[in-house]
C-alpha cells in the first residue's frame, strides 16, 4: 500500500487554555437540534455498516436540509473516552475492535496518505463535502475545538476527512475547504480525495451513503465519526449532528459545539493512553 509522502511533524504546539468555544454567529435563536436514537449493541453496528446505514444526519451541499436517521434496539457499550452527557450528545458507542479498511488518497497539500501511513496515532475519521455549508463545517470547528484541548498531544491524532463529492474532487477543492475553515491550524490534519471509483470504494468500506441529486448537484451524505487506535483497529463511531436553517447553513448551539470538542479530545486521549 502507497504509504504518505509527509513533512515531519511540527514541533508541538504550546498547551492552550481551553478557550469559549468561537463559532460562526449561527442565530443563537435558532430552534435546539434533537437528538435522534442511537446504536446500541455491536450486533446492531454491523448491521448498520452492511446496510451502510451510520449516522443520523444526511448533509445537503449548498442545499436544503439535514434529516434525521435512526438506529438501535437494547443494550448500548460506552466508548472509552466519555460518559453521561457528552456521550449522549455524540451517539458515541463502541464498534467490534476490527481492522480498519485499508484506503490510500491524495490530501489537501497534493500529497498520497495512507492509513497504515498513519499507525501509531489515533485517526479521527469523518466524510466531508467540500462544498457543504451544513454539517462538516460545524464538525469543521469541533476538530479544531479538540485539537485545543488535546495541547501537545494533538499532535499524535490524525485527523482526517474523506470527500464524498465526486465531482468536486480536485486537489485544489479540498484545499480551498481547508483553507476556509481554519483546518490548516491542525498539525495533523489530512481531507483526502481521489478519483471517483477510489473514493466510492472507501465511502463503501466504512458503510457511508452518498447519493446525488443530478439536477441540481446536491450530495446527500452520511456523516459518521470513527475512532481508530494506534493500531489501526476501529474502536468507537460517534454521530455528528446540525439543524439546517433557511438558506441551508448548518446550526448547533455553541454550547453543543464546545462539548462536541471537548469529547472528541477524550475519547482521542483515551485511545493513546490504551483504554
Amino acid at each position: 500500500m502507497a504509504g504518505v509522502q509527509e513533512t515531519a511533524d511540527q514541533a508541538p504546539p504550546t498547551p492552550v487554555a481551553d478557550p469559549a468555544p468561537t463559532v460562526e454567529p449561527l442565530a443563537d435563536r435558532a430552534p435546539p437540534v434533537q437528538p435522534s436514537p442511537r446504536p446500541s449493541s455491536q450486533a446492531a453496528v454491523r448491521r448498520w455498516r452492511r446496510r451502510a446505514a451510520v449516522v443520523a444526519v444526511f448533509v445537503v451541499a449548498g442545499a436544503a436540509g439535514a434529516g434525521g436517521g435512526a438506529w438501535l434496539a437494547r443494550q448500548r457499550q460506552a466508548a472509552p473516552g466519555n460518559a453521561g452527557g457528552t456521550q449522549n450528545l455524540m451517539g458515541l458507542s463502541t464498534v467490534p475492535v476490527r481492522p480498519a479498511p485499508a484506503f490510500a488518497l491524495t490530501d489537501q497539500a497534493g500529497r498520497r496518505v495512507s492509513l497504515s501511513a498513519l499507525r501509531g496515532k489515533v485517526v479521527v475519521l469523518n466524510f466531508f463535502d467540500d462544498r457543504c455549508i451544513d454539517l462538516c463545517p460545524i464538525i469543521a470547528n469541533e476538530l479544531i475545538l479538540a485539537r485545543q484541548h488535546l495541547g501537545r498531544e494533538a499532535r499524535r491524532v490524525a485527523f482526517v476527512a474523506v470527500n464524498v463529492n465526486a465531482a468536486h474532487a480536485s486537489v485544489g477543492a479540498v484545499r480551498s475547504f481547508t483553507d476556509d475553515h481554519g483546518l490548516a491550524a491542525l498539525p495533523q490534519w489530512y481531507f483526502l480525495t481521489g478519483p471517483a471509483a477510489a473514493l466510492e470504494r472507501t465511502w463503501s468500506a466504512y458503510g457511508v451513503t452518498v447519493q446525488v441529486d443530478h439536477a441540481s448537484g446536491a450530495v446527500f451524505h452520511s456523516s459518521p465519526m470513527y475512532f481508530i487506535g494506534p493500531g489501526g483497529d476501529e474502536r468507537a463511531v460517534a454521530v455528528p449532528q446540525a439543524q439546517t436553517l433557511p438558506g441551508g447553513r448548518g446550526y448547533l448551539p455553541p454550547s453543543q459545539i464546545g462539548q462536541w470538542g471537548a469529547g472528541i479530545a477524550q475519547e482521542a486521549r483515551a485511545l493513546l493512553r490504551g483504554a
